[in-house]
């Protein structure tokens, strides 16, 4: 009886095994899943991309023209005379290059403080000089580095600055002559009051100042170009370095019933002779 007790019990397991195997393969089969209110949003747990925000545009300024200086230096002149500071808005100039086109030559009564033109008619040959001036003696000019020491200051005289056109005057009409049979009276020169000029300190090497050597230009024009000879233009470019304070232009007055002179402080980096009616450049020194 033991025997078929133990057949008995060896069956009722079977079951029991059977149910768990198949409970085993069921849950190993079937995917859970969250109810349908806890599935994540994908467009809640997307990354947003961050994008970095585009550089500034660059801007580049040209050269400083004459119309800019012109109208640092009035500005400039306006403070000085009046007692007040030096605007503010003049040391944008600071550290920027420039271009400067000088007239001179343009008439036989059109003299030039720097520059001289000189045509023979019998060879047709073609002179022109420019002559820096040296400023360092001129008690006036060397009073706008306040105080700062330099060894030599040269540059040029910028007449009629109270233009911003860089081509010849015209001329003005002549006067009428009187009856009294009188020639009439030359006019005065305008006086200096504005110049452009580098001043060298006193370890600068001096090779680099021009000294007392002229630019000069000779040749001999085409004779089918009869216009070349007449006006020229000095073209002068470099950098506007400005003062020890940093302001671009110092002027000074002794005289509260004269315009006060400027000074536009400077480093040429090239000089050049051009012809005003073609605009070639018949030659130019590099610094």
């Amino acid at each position: 009886m033991a025997g078929f007790f133990d057949k008995l019990s060896g069956i009722s397991l079977i079951p029991r095994a059977l149910a768990g195997l198949a409970c085993v393969a069921l849950v190993s089969g079937c995917e859970v899943k969250a109810p349908a209110g806890d599935e994540p949003d994908e467009a809640s747990t997307a990354i947003p991309t961050i994008r970095p925000p585009a550089p500034a545009p660059t801007l580049t300024l040209g050269p400083a023209t004459r119309t800019e200086i012109v109208a640092a230096v009035a500005s400039a002149a306006d403070a000085t005379a009046a007692g007040l500071p030096l605007p503010e808005a003049n040391l944008t100039l600071a550290n920027r290059t420039f271009e400067l086109h000088l007239p001179f030559g343009c008439g036989p009564d059109a003299g030039s403080a720097w520059g001289q033109v000189r045509r023979d008619p019998s060879t047709s040959v073609l002179r022109v000089s420019v002559t820096p001036e040296r400023f360092g003696q001129n008690q006036r000019i060397a009073a706008t580095a306040a105080g700062e020491p330099f060894d030599a200051i040269e540059g040029f005289w910028i007449e009629r600055p109270w233009t911003t056109a860089e081509t010849c005057p015209k001329s003005a009409p002549s006067a009428p002559v009187q009856s009294t049979g009188n020639a009439p009276n030359p006019q005065p020169a305008a006086p200096q009051t504005l110049a452009i000029a580098q001043f060298f300190k006193p370890d600068a090497p001096r090779t680099s100042q021009r000294g007392n050597r002229p630019y000069t230009y000779v040749g001999k024009p085409d004779p089918a170009d009869p216009a070349l000879g007449g006006a020229m233009r000095l073209r002068l470019t470099g950098r506007i370095s400005g003062f020890a304070d940093g302001h671009p232009v110092h002027c000074h007055t002794s005289n509260p019933s004269a315009p006060p002179l400027c000074v536009v402080a400077v480093e040429f980096t090239g000089v050049g002779i051009e012809d005003v009616q073609s605009g070639k450049i018949l030659t130019e020194w590099k610094y």
